[in-house]
């Protein structure tokens, strides 16, 4: 059974919308992401009504950005999704800010990175760090969150803010080990999630952490028949196959990695299913016409480019680039932006948009859309978990990593890439002779304080044994 946790409910000052003006009042308020004040329904004085559109925002657990159609893949993976994209704003240089579940999704709510907040080995998000769902809540909105990732859930405080908060993976079969991996009817969550959307009229904001494409890769029969025909699944597809792969434990052919990607493109094409039965029930329902929606992804995934599967273990581009794509009310569609941002900066964007109070400077990834070619922007930086000892630091032309050493104070550089010439991270070069990764080493050691000095295990010493299960599952931990 789902184990659902419930938010606080909504503070007094986010009264019912009772008499507010026409959702159709609304439609249009974003100007490039800048929300403008609504004009007054008449009547008394109210308190003040959130002024923003609907939102959604749809993850797909371990997608990485150049297996969806929208970023150039020739494979029918995404039709969904692409569509969003024809519709709005592609983030071509999108980066997570780890290779792993927990501290890139925490920097997409708390809108800070890794490097800021600290928050790189899984622990419980402290109070002092407001989430996402608490921001928009404060600014009006009634918040739902559902998950179907262990990470993402009250365990970790990931259901701060959220009115309603679902969690679905089942703690009781793992406590008695009964399966290695839930099935789980996501497309009757993703129907309830709608009744609830359209339970009142007062603007939502509707998070949702989809387990696909995540290890295992075992969607339905027909996207298997689709994408992967000839690949044997129950083998290729098992965590526990590509965990020995990872460990080094087996070794596979080129015609074996094939049938490991193409049950891979076939996962995914089911969580872009899910994100299209969503849209249709949403449509149905004529909720659509003002939301913006926004699909993104948490981390990548590797299929041994660099000696590595699945992920958390490196910061090469298939484990840190991200699909971001994003329809909102006022952006031309199929917009294009090459600028590099984070999670942290979409997290960011979606408060401001909802018209939560921000630093001048923080929130404007949705103006970017409105400016030719993207404005500059600080590099980015990037974490693999503690034990894996690894950062990238990364411009839009340049990328250097570093070994940080066991305690994340160190900045060695390894290897630095001209990603222009050398997009797939090939050919590495000596890092002491290029000015260039002096500047991006210069960077980092400016901005990972709070992470330096971090000790422990990835995941913490004292978990729940459920919950070390349905890690252990997903092959989070050993």
């Amino acid at each position: 059974m789902p184990n659902r946790t419930a938010a606080p409910a909504p503070a007094s000052g986010s009264p019912e919308m009772n008499g507010r003006c026409s959702p159709r009042g609304r439609r249009g308020a974003l100007l490039v992401g800048l929300i403008l004040a609504a004009a007054a329904c008449g009547g008394p004085r109210e308190p003040a009504r959130p002024t923003g559109p609907n939102i959604v925002v749809f993850l797909l657990d371990a997608a990485r950005a150049d297996h969806f159609g929208a970023y150039g893949y020739g494979r029918p993976t995404t039709p969904h999704v692409d569509a969003l994209a024809a519709e709005g704003i592609v983030f071509e240089s999108a980066v997570s800010e780890a290779a792993s579940t927990f501290p890139s999704t925490a920097a997409l709510m708390t809108g800070r990175s890794p490097s800021v907040s600290g928050l790189l080995a899984t622990q419980p998000i402290p109070d002092r760090y407001p989430m996402l769902a608490e921001r928009v809540r404060a600014a009006g909105y009634r918040t739902y969150g559902y998950s179907e990732n262990p990470f993402i859930t009250g365990t970790f405080r990931f259901d701060r803010g959220f009115d309603r908060f679902d969690a679905v993976f089942p703690h009781e079969s793992f406590a008695q080990n009964q399966i290695d991996v839930p099935e789980i009817d996501t497309e009757a969550q993703l129907q309830r999630a709608v009744e609830w959307m359209q339970a009142e009229s007062r603007p939502f904001f509707a998070y949702f952490h989809i387990l696909r494409p995540h290890n295992p890769y075992l969607p339905p029969a027909e996207f298997l028949e689709r994408l992967a025909p000839h690949a044997d699944a129950p083998l290729y597809g098992d965590t526990r196959t590509l965990a020995a792969i990872e460990r080094g434990e087996r070794q596979v052919s080129e015609a074996e990695r094939a049938q490991i990607i193409a049950l891979y493109d076939a996962n995914l094409a089911y969580g872009d299913a899910l994100f299209g039965s969503l849209m249709a029930a949403m449509s149905e329902r004529g909720l659509l016409d003002d939301t913006a929606v926004v699909v993104l992804s948490d981390h990548g995934e590797g299929f041994l480019e660099h000696g590595h599967v699945l992920h958390t273990s490196t910061v090469y581009d298939e484990m840190i680039r991200v699909a971001a794509v994003a329809r909102l009310p006022g952006i031309r569609p199929g917009t294009r932006v090459a600028a590099p941002l984070q999670l942290r900066d979409i997290g960011n964007a979606l408060a401001r948009l909802a018209g939560a109070e921000l630093p001048a400077d923080e929130g404007r990834a949705f103006e970017l859309a409105s400016e030719t070619g993207g404005r500059a922007s600080s590099p980015t930086v990037s974490w693999t978990l503690p034990r894996f000892a690894r950062a990238a630091v990364r411009s839009s032309d340049h990328k250097l990593i570093v070994d940080v050493g066991a305690d994340g104070c160190g900045a060695t550089p390894l290897h630095f890439f001209e990603l222009a010439s050398d997009p797939r991270e090939t050919h590495p070069r000596p890092p002491q002779r290029e000015p260039a990764a002096a500047e991006l080493a210069d960077h980092f050691r400016s901005q990972r304080a709070p992470a330096c000095g971090h000790q422990g295990p990835d995941h913490g010493a004292d978990l729940d044994p459920a919950l070390a299960a349905q890690l252990r599952a997903l092959g989070y931990i050993e």
